[in-house]
């Protein structure tokens, strides 16, 4: 299976709502589609929406791919974005985080080619 796949996509863009999700949780405060909402628990349902879609997304990538496979490709992909959109909200990134983003992607590889 090659990294441009469907199984791939989705599995990225799994990960990606889950992060996404991720930061409304952390930092509602500073996401003007969210601070504007006053109820603490209706300013989680956007959150709540981005893992359903990155649910659905998942489990259209598993027709394609092992589950052995997919959870921890699908996991390193949300780990790396994560990191990306933490810094931009002022999150430190430090030399031990970005050899260990280093090392994710290389498991990544290597999960992918091993069979």
């Amino acid at each position: 299976m090659n990294f441009f796949s469907y199984a791939f996509a989705s599995l990225f863009f799994s990960a990606l709502c889950s992060a996404i999700a991720s930061i409304i949780l952390k930092y509602n405060d500073k996401l003007w589609f969210v601070s504007s909402i006053t109820n603490v628990t209706l300013a989680k349902i956007p959150a709540v929406g981005f893992y359903g879609i990155g649910f659905i997304l998942y489990s259209i990538g598993l027709r394609e791919m092992d589950v052995s496979r997919a959870y921890p490709i699908m996991v390193s992909f949300a780990v790396i974005q994560l990191m990306i959109l933490g810094y931009f909200f002022g999150e430190t990134m430090t030399l031990k985080m970005l050899f260990g983003a280093l090392l994710v992607v290389i498991g990544i590889f290597i999960i992918n080619t091993s069979r």
